[in-house]
C-alpha cells in the first residue's frame, strides 16, 4: 500500500519544512541533557517555504500569528497544534 503523498501547499508541508530547518535535536547526556533548535526570532523559514511554494506569505503570516506563531520555533510549539496540517496555504492574489 502507497503512502499518499503530501500536498506541498498545505499547512503541514509548511510545518514539517519549518520543523526540518530549526533543527530541533537534544544535546549532553543524562542529566544535562536539553533541547535545542535554530530560529532567528522571525519567521525566515516560512517565509522562504511561502516562495518555494508561491503562495501568499503575509496570508501565512497572519494566520500563523492568530495560532501563537510569531517566530519559527513558535510555529512548531503552537500552531501545530491549532492549525489543522490539511488545511491549504493561502495562495498569491492574481496581479492587476
Amino acid at each position: 500500500m502507497s503512502e499518499k503523498k503530501q500536498d506541498p501547499k498545505t499547512f503541514g508541508a509548511l510545518f514539517d519544512y519549518v520543523e526540518e530547518k530549526c533543527n530541533f535535536h537534544e544535546e549532553g547526556k543524562g542529566m544535562e541533557k536539553k533541547a535545542v533548535w535554530t530560529c532567528f526570532h522571525d519567521l525566515r523559514f516560512v517565509k522562504e517555504y511561502c516562495v518555494l511554494v508561491d503562495v501568499s506569505f503575509p496570508a501565512v503570516q497572519a494566520v500563523l500569528g492568530r495560532a501563537g506563531g510569531y517566530c519559527d520555533c513558535e510555529v512548531i510549539f503552537n500552531s501545530t497544534e491549532k492549525i489543522a496540517r490539511d488545511i491549504p496555504l493561502p495562495t498569491r492574489r492574481p496581479s492587476a
